[in-house]
């Protein structure tokens, strides 16, 4: 080793030594006693209302009714819902898919992250307006897919 290494990892090692030093890591000197309970809905430090709610997902109910050009249902139709966090397929979460029925009804649960309002539903179709961001109201998103464009 080198005069300069060496002082060099002397160095070092005089201030890790001196990093750890006594006194603020000690154990108090009183006995050992049991901290009182905050108060509900509060923490030590952190103030947290009574009605907050920790989930971090919600159950959206989203209902798609898809029709044709003439306005009858289009039963077998496959359906996507995802986020609408962007419109770049790539960058969505699928939350849930299904097919329509004979009605051309679709109705599901997804789970949706709960700091977002909005999903989105694809229908698998041509013809009409099959792409729809849908804002989520008292837990439900509804929407028509399809038909006469206004």
């Amino acid at each position: 080793m080198t005069r300069l290494s060496l002082s060099f990892w002397m160095g070092c090692a005089a201030v890790v030594a001196g990093c750890g030093g006594g006194g603020g890591g000690s154990a108090p000197a009183g006995p050992s006693q049991t901290p009182e309970a905050p108060p509900e809905g509060c923490l030590a430090s952190v103030w947290v209302p009574g009605d907050f709610d920790f989930a971090m997902v919600r159950e959206v109910e989203v209902e798609v009714l898809v029709r044709d050009i003439e306005g009858q249902p289009r039963p077998g139709t496959l359906v996507v819902v995802t986020d609408a966090v962007s419109d770049m397929p790539a960058l969505q979460t699928r939350l849930g898919a299904g097919v329509t029925g004979d009605d051309g009804r679709l109705v599901l649960t997804v789970p949706l992250p709960a700091d977002q309002s909005a999903v989105q539903v694809v229908g698998s179709f041509m013809g009409g307006r099959n792409v729809a961001v849908i804002p989520v109201e008292d837990g439900r998103a509804t929407i028509a897919l399809g038909g006469q464009e206004p």
